[in-house]
């Protein structure tokens, strides 16, 4: 195959890919989880924030309503895994639980803790 030939070939195998991606993100919806967005919003759309969303996909895979009951520090709860420690005074353990379901709060809790701790609680992943 000649220069010409190459470079149509490889034209035509971009724009099958571009097509493959465009049909897939339509299917999808274009839309990125809400935890994404929540965090994104929180932590921007830079170094941090897309390490805060590795972290949301390790911890929960996304699932806002995330749990784990098992953990001895109150639980771990919401799409970043934050645990008891963190309840209010006088809050409970299922309504800390219900307020990191939101993923609104749940990034803006975790951005306090790294402001005060780093990445060290999260196991500094990034």
């Amino acid at each position: 195959m000649s220069g010409r030939g190459q470079a149509w070939a490889l034209v035509f195998l971009l724009a099958a890919v571009l097509l493959f991606l465009l049909v897939v993100e339509t299917a999808r919806g274009g839309r990125e989880p809400a935890v994404v967005t929540a965090i994104r919003q929180e932590f921007g759309t830079g170094w941090l924030g897309g390490c805060f969303a590795h972290i949301a996909w390790r911890e929960s895979r996304y699932n806002a309503r995330a749990s784990n009951w098992t953990d001895t520090n109150g639980g771990s709860h919401g799409a970043l895994q934050i645990n008891g420690v963190w309840r209010r005074p006088g809050e409970s353990a299922r309504a800390f639980a219900a307020r990191m379901y939101d993923p609104r709060q749940n990034a803006a809790l975790a951005h306090s803790i790294y402001r005060r701790y780093g990445l060290q609680p999260w196991g500094n992943p990034c």
